[in-house]
């Protein structure tokens, strides 16, 4: 979709949501809520709020989008999500929640409330509140990368090749990119006013273009001189903090050369 087009649907989605006498609101979250951050890769990505107990029907039945979106797949993919393709390849991405499981469950940073028969506007400030990365947080990082180095090499060296890199990415490089993002504000440094606090994934090379380049430099890698590389960088980021597990960072890097002396 182009800009226009992409903006018509909004306008649309809105429209009929509005008129429908069991749906209470819509809420279109990140670029679909900023038009200076669309381009022809958008999806819209919204939630959509229902009376209580008719959730499930609307992530069912799909009538309520507007005429002329062709649906050629759609299915409920977790329990309140729900992704719809169509005859374009334009993605949607949304979920279907009632006022009381959006308060719950929802956490948000750019959004756009079009529709609200409710109490939504207040709800949304709620979800959106922002919160601040602490010393915890990071422990907790720090030591998921060297917990989850141990099962990803140990998978990688048995030969269990794509599992060790399944959590090398999910396990190690995300708790790795949470630290190297947050331990500056941790110790007083600003925020960039881009980066993304629901995922640590998003907008990197804009962001911190110098983990940027990491990142790219690991993709090149098996994953044991990825590992290597992650835990020495570690190593320099955090090893002068004072609670900073050196003995276990250690032992971690003594059992890695045995996977270095098979692979590499």
């Amino acid at each position: 979709m182009n800009k226009e087009e992409f903006q018509a649907f909004k306008e649309r989605l809105a429209a009929r949501t509005a008129e429908h006498p069991d749906l209470i609101g819509l809420v279109f979250l990140g670029s679909a809520s900023d038009s200076s951050r669309q381009d022809r890769w958008s999806d819209h990505d919204f939630f959509l709020i229902s009376k209580e107990g008719l959730q499930q029907h609307f992530r069912e039945d799909l009538s309520w989008l507007p005429e002329g979106f062709n649906i050629e797949l759609g299915f409920q993919d977790t329990d309140h999500g729900v992704q719809v393709i169509s005859d374009t390849g334009h993605l949607l991405e949304f979920a279907v929640f009632s006022e009381d499981e959006l308060y719950r469950y929802a956490r948000v940073n750019a959004y756009s409330l079009m529709v609200d028969k409710g109490n939504l506007a207040e709800i949304l400030r709620h979800c959106a509140r922002e919160q601040v990365p602490q010393e915890k947080d990071l422990r907790h990082h720090v030591g998921k990368v060297l917990t989850c180095s141990i099962i990803s090499m140990g998978r990688y060296a048995r030969g269990e090749r794509a599992s060790g890199r399944e959590v090398f990415l999910n396990g190690v490089l995300r708790s790795f990119i949470y630290m190297y993002k947050n331990l500056p504000i941790v110790e007083g440094q600003p925020k960039h006013h881009r980066m993304d606090n629901l995922d640590v994934f998003r907008r990197i090379e804009t962001t911190h273009p110098d983990l940027g380049k990491l990142l790219d430099e690991f993709e090149g890698m098996p994953v044991p001189r990825a590992l290597q590389r992650v835990l020495e960088i570690q190593l320099q980021r955090c090893g002068h903090l004072p609670w900073y597990p050196k003995a276990a960072h250690l032992a971690v890097q003594d059992r890695l050369q045995d996977a270095l002396k098979i692979y590499i």
